[in-house]
């Protein structure tokens, strides 16, 4: 067979070598297998398989990259595959702060450099689609991607885009465009779905653009980062303005939060609107945040349903409607609780973020 051996009397076991000219040899098995064609498969003696083979119990704190994929697919999404390798200019547009790894024997100038991001192959398979009258693309790939450094690190990335229409095409359908909205909402149904609680915190990275870009937290840690495309990296890729794209870490979108069981409240529950005018620099997560913290225990929910700019409001300041849902566990609230509980909350978002009410 042309292997060169070194046995081992004290351990028993064998280093053997192939020869150069057997490039299929690469491991242990490979080796076995070759004993075991020389030697005869005919004359390996038969024996059942013996104990009962069992099946390993998936975990309930994560989702199988398969149902995300499913999840996913529901929603009008199509997966792409494209190349781990990508030419340099394109890999500039969405990170040029970062130094790609590069070949050292590339098939070709556009597959010089190994994939920093997903994104950039995205948006290379949207222009493809787009070029061929596609009008509404939603695109997803889960892969690698390789980030330079003492060793190189691998991290299974999970990255979404969205452009052209916002519904299919059809009588009942207008021929609005997507906007960063629905591609936050696509991620907030697919994380929510795990019982995982998201916000978003506005950012500012190379090739989106600024004012629609924000990243994607989980509790305290950045899993991942969302936003629309430049207009100058749309127009060097011949794609719409409000191309949408997004990525995070795979492992953060499969993990899952075990659910917790309350009981349905018997009691009613009551509802306060306030309207509140606070400045513009003002991210309205940090509104309801406020809110929520100053409320107290008996506050059930807190959301924003309107938001104003325009006359009778101050060219630096925009008005936020807020209903404000408060609910006992165990008995009916008064009146005075409430009323307590929304001045609290009053008070404090104007101590914190300056806010006032609009009357």
């Amino acid at each position: 067979m042309g292997f060169a051996v070194e046995a081992d009397a004290d351990s028993g076991s064998w280093l053997c070598t192939a020869p150069s000219w057997r490039f299929d040899i690469g491991r242990e098995a490979d080796l076995l297998e070759e004993i075991a064609r020389i030697h005869g498969y005919d004359n390996i003696p038969v024996e059942p398989v013996r104990g009962a083979p069992s099946a390993g119990a998936a975990a309930e704190t994560a989702t199988p990259q398969s149902v995300i994929k499913q999840r996913l697919v529901a929603r009008g999404f199509n997966e792409a595959i494209t190349f781990s390798f990508m030419s340099p200019e394109l890999q500039q547009l969405i990170d040029p702060e970062i130094e790609p790894v590069a070949l050292k024997n590339p098939i070709s100038s556009d597959l010089a450099v190994m994939r920093t991001s997903l994104i950039p192959g995205l948006l290379g398979a949207a222009a493809h689609n787009l070029n061929r009258q596609q009008p509404r693309v939603r695109l997803f790939e889960t892969g690698l991607r390789f980030m330079p450094g003492q060793a190189l690190s691998q991290t299974p990335m999970l990255a979404l885009l969205l452009c052209g229409r916002r519904m299919p095409e059809g009588w009942s359908s207008s021929a609005e465009s997507v906007d960063f909205f629905d591609m936050k909402g696509e991620i907030e149904v697919l994380l929510q779905a795990a019982d995982q609680t998201l916000t978003f915190r506005p950012a500012v990275r190379p090739g989106l653009h600024d004012g629609q870009t924000a990243e994607i937290l989980l509790g305290e840690d950045v899993i991942g980062i969302m936003g629309r495309i430049h207009p100058r990296t749309a127009s060097q890729m011949n794609l719409p303005e409000q191309t949408l794209v997004a990525e995070l870490t795979l492992a953060s979108a499969v993990s899952r939060v075990l659910p917790d069981y309350q009981d349905i409240s018997k009691f009613p529950e009551v509802r306060r609107d306030i309207a509140l005018l606070v400045s513009r620099d003002i991210p309205s997560a940090a509104v309801v945040d406020c809110a929520r913290s100053a409320a107290g225990p008996s506050l059930a929910d807190a959301r924003i349903f309107d938001v104003y700019e325009g006359d009778g409001v101050a060219e630096n300041e925009k008005s936020l409607a807020i209903g404000l849902t408060f609910r006992d566990q165990s008995r009916t609230l008064t009146d005075e609780e409430i009323s307590e509980s929304l001045a609290q909350v009053i008070e404090s978002l104007g101590e914190k973020l300056g806010a006032r009410l609009r009357h």
